[in-house]
């Protein structure tokens, strides 16, 4: 309802028509699922910035013991 008094009132213009209305509400009824999930969107995505974060410095660190790891010449010479 807020939505068509703010369309209503912003403008002299502005006539709400029952074409208007009904398909503001069909898509206000379409955005209903994809704004009811994007908070879970969101924590997903800092979750995942997070584990990346902490992926890449277990991987970029030295190791513990440097006699634990073989290292072989794999260029073929």
């Amino acid at each position: 309802m807020g939505s068509f008094a703010a369309y209503v009132l912003s403008s002299d213009d502005h006539i709400l028509t029952a074409n208007k209305a009904f398909v503001s509400l069909s898509l206000f009824n379409l955005l209903n699922y994809p704004l009811s999930i994007l908070p879970a969107v969101v924590t997903f995505a800092v979750q995942a910035g997070v584990s990346l974060g902490r992926l890449n410095t277990f991987l970029r660190s030295s190791e513990l013991d440097p006699n634990s790891v073989v290292k072989e010449n794999t260029s073929g010479k």
